[in-house]
């Protein structure tokens, strides 16, 4: 995915208003090896690209015409519109290792409706470790067939390209029953001793 960049030369905050007003994002390019570069986007490719690799994906910046390629690092948006106000990119060689937030995504919607049960989660995302081109958009469970009410780590469907930054065993989100009385939720809770890296017991 392309990214169409333009260098901006101020960084006041009536300079940023004034992008986001046009309809640009102001970001940030920087990296071992180059300076750090203040750039401006499009609002609207930029929402396109961010659907399609997500918010910690690898992109390609053309500034003025000049290729990098890079790697979405932070993603600042309003609390309340959810419009994208600012973006870090981390220029990156087409080999390296890095290391990248990716989301979790919990598929078998139709097992929870059946189950009549929900999921609560712990995790939002995990950090993973892969050459530039292997970073997932997102890495998945598939909750149908797990037999289980706790979903870690080691159930995420990941390759042998990607390694996870975290313990196997530690919590992702569990799965709650319709109707559990509060008792029994703090039951269940009084069972999982979680330990400050994220596992669990």
């Amino acid at each position: 995915m392309i990214l169409h960049a333009h260098l901006r030369e101020h960084n006041t905050k009536g300079d940023t208003h004034k992008l986001r007003r046009t309809g640009h994002v102001p970001a940030n390019l920087y990296g071992r090896d180059i300076n750090n570069m203040l750039v401006e986007f499009g609002e609207l490719e930029v929402c396109s690209v961010l659907r399609k690799v997500g918010e910690h994906g690898i992109v390609d910046v053309d500034v003025d015409g000049k290729n990098y390629k890079a790697m979405i690092k932070e993603v600042q948006k309003d609390p309340v519109s959810q419009k994208v106000l600012h973006i870090d990119l981390y220029k990156v060689n087409e080999k390296e290792k890095v290391h990248a937030r990716v989301p979790i995504v919990i598929k078998g919607e139709e097992y929870l409706r059946n189950m009549n049960a929900v999921i609560q989660k712990v995790q939002d995302e995990v950090e993973v470790e892969c050459s530039v081109d292997k970073v997932p958009k997102y890495l998945s469970v598939d909750i149908t067939n797990l037999n289980k009410d706790k979903i870690t780590v080691a159930d995420l469907e990941v390759s042998e390209e990607i390694s996870i930054i975290a313990p196997p065993n530690m919590l992702l989100a569990t799965l709650v029953k319709a109707g559990e009385t509060v008792r029994e939720a703090e039951e269940v809770e009084k069972e999982i001793v979680v330990h400050a890296d994220g596992s669990i017991e």
